[in-house]
């Protein structure tokens, strides 16, 4: 059995949930449209125009956004923190609410500018 945490509440089934999402109305043919927009755009050359303050938080187990994608935006990206969920998967918000709420907050009224200044590398949340 995996440790692992489902990405919905635990008061709602799993069926409950993901019968819930709206992008489950929509047509396969307009997600597959969207996508090979998203897919054929590269903005990586933009990242350097970000001048926010900005919070990168990744779940160690995503498979879908990959760890070298991030170390793009982290290098690329003048302002940036980068935070880590150890046990994560793709849905940080979902699977750790409670926890990424925590840090959101803490970055957004971060008044003596401590996560702007430490762009040493990736920081990693430990699970609770």
């Amino acid at each position: 059995m995996s440790s692992r945490k489902a990405p919905w509440p635990g008061n709602c089934r799993r069926q409950h949930w993901i019968g819930s999402w709206p992008s489950l109305k929509v047509p396969a043919r307009v997600w597959k449209a969207a996508w090979a927009g998203l897919l054929e755009a590269d903005l990586t050359p933009d990242l350097t125009r970000i001048t926010a303050p900005t919070l990168i938080v990744w779940g160690e187990r995503d498979d879908m956004a990959l760890r070298a994608e991030q170390e793009i935006l982290l290098r690329s990206i003048p302002n940036v923190r980068f935070l880590i969920f150890e046990g994560a998967g793709h849905a940080p918000h979902w699977e750790e609410p409670e926890r990424f709420a925590s840090v959101v907050a803490d970055f957004v009224n971060d008044r003596s500018g401590s996560y702007s200044r430490l762009r040493s590398g990736p920081v990693t949340v430990a699970a609770t």
